[in-house]
């Protein structure tokens, strides 16, 4: 087919302004990341990095003391979450279920005997109570 001249011009300034745009993405990905290790990070640079897969694993390990002492404390998984939202570790409830259940086994199932959290007669429908 052919091509006129100024179609090529498009074509490549198309092509360089998207290499452009993917330099500058990776420029601050790379700058988030190194703000959250020297701990001079900004909510929005740590939900960037939060975003990679095995986040979680890595931000939660150095916790597992702490962790414990949640489990120990018999708080719920919500209000650990939700503690943990506050010291910059933004993670869902079921990623720190998955988290305790793989690395803390022995305390996440003695909490769960002696709570009775999960268990199918604790269970709710969501819906009122009958009277």
């Amino acid at each position: 087919m052919f091509r006129r001249p100024e179609d090529e011009a498009n074509l490549r300034a198309a092509a360089e302004a998207s290499m452009a745009a993917q330099e500058a993405e990776e420029a601050e990905a790379a700058a988030a990341s190194d703000a959250v290790d020297a701990g001079t990070a900004t909510p929005d640079q740590i939900k960037r990095v939060m975003r990679a897969k095995g986040h979680a694993r890595i931000a939660l390990q150095p916790k597992l003391d702490y962790l414990r002492e949640q489990l120990a404390e018999y708080r719920t998984l919500p209000e650990t979450v939700d503690e943990l939202d506050e010291i910059g570790i933004f993670i869902s409830v079921a990623t720190l279920r998955r988290f305790l259940m793989e690395f803390l086994p022995t305390e996440y199932s003695e909490y769960l005997r002696i709570t009775g959290r999960g268990m199918k007669k604790n269970r709710t429908t969501g819906q009122p109570p009958t009277q």
